[in-house]
């Protein structure tokens, strides 16, 4: 399972279980991915958020991506990777990510080695 039937952006009322935010403190509802095969192309209105103590103090500000894995990945190593940045894995299915490169941040998603998803943002809309 790879591309649109791996990844979802979740809900507008979800509450996400880290960070004491909830999806709509973070993006509008216009945000939708757009796949081609594992390549899913993001965009919408990203809010801008201050102060979010899920991320280490110089990178609590800024513009953040949730998303949902498929339950079929519950239990199972993710591996997330920013383009020119670490990995990091663990066994979740909710994800937050931070557009460090503001638009031109681009993220791959893989579970035990095989790549799920390549995530872009060039058609995001970063509030101010």
């Amino acid at each position: 399972m790879t591309g649109t039937d791996a990844v979802k952006v979740p809900s507008q009322r979800q509450s996400l279980t880290e960070g004491n935010k909830n999806v709509s403190d973070l993006i509008e509802e216009d945000v939708s991915i757009k796949w081609s095969g594992i390549n899913g192309a993001v965009s919408g209105n990203f809010k801008q958020v201050e102060d979010y103590d899920l991320f280490g103090h110089e990178e609590n500000s800024g513009h953040f991506f949730p998303f949902l894995l498929d339950k079929s990945y519950t239990g199972k190593p993710i591996t997330v990777q920013r383009k020119g940045g670490k990995a990091k894995t663990q066994a979740d299915t909710e994800w937050i990510l931070r557009l460090t490169d503001d638009t031109a941040t681009e993220y791959d998603v893989s579970c035990e080695q095989t790549k799920i998803a390549h995530l872009t943002f060039t058609g995001a809309t970063l509030g101010v």
